[in-house]
């Protein structure tokens, strides 16, 4: 698992949960969040709320809000390639692992509709270079 974006490592004590435990609830309420809200513009402050914590706590995690939807978009664009590819060196001729692929990929979205749904609806939300890191290149 890659590092989460964020500040330097936390000097003091405390008893705030290290990124790397915190990151998987984070991004799971972050698409929670931006999955509801697509319209009414997300806000730090509610997915700062969900997770019990104040709005400036939440910028120890990440840099920015566009981060945070970088990060929750290319997620589920990585699981859904990985399925893909995984599909598709399966077993079997050429048309078994295209119906394979097309199948798996259908059920793979179907199981991750909120977050489909956010790289569906926020993609566009990104700066230029942001969807090109996702999308562009060989997976375009």
């Amino acid at each position: 698992m890659r590092q989460p974006p964020g500040r330097a490592r936390r000097r003091g004590g405390g008893d705030r949960k290290l990124r790397e435990e915190r990151w998987p609830e984070l991004i799971e309420v972050a698409t929670e969040v931006f999955y509801e809200r697509a319209m009414r513009r997300p806000r730090c402050r509610t997915i700062a709320n969900r997770l019990g914590m104040l709005k400036g706590s939440l910028y120890y995690y990440i840099h920015s809000k566009e981060d945070l939807l970088y990060d929750v978009i290319n997620s589920v664009h990585q699981e859904g390639l990985a399925n893909i590819e995984s599909l598709a060196a399966g077993e079997g001729d050429a048309l078994q692992r295209l119906r394979n692929v097309i199948v798996g990929h259908i059920d793979h979205e179907l199981r991750h509709l909120k977050q489909t749904a956010v790289f569906l609806h926020e993609l566009q939300a990104l700066a230029p270079d942001r969807q090109a890191q996702i999308v562009g290149g060989e997976h375009a």
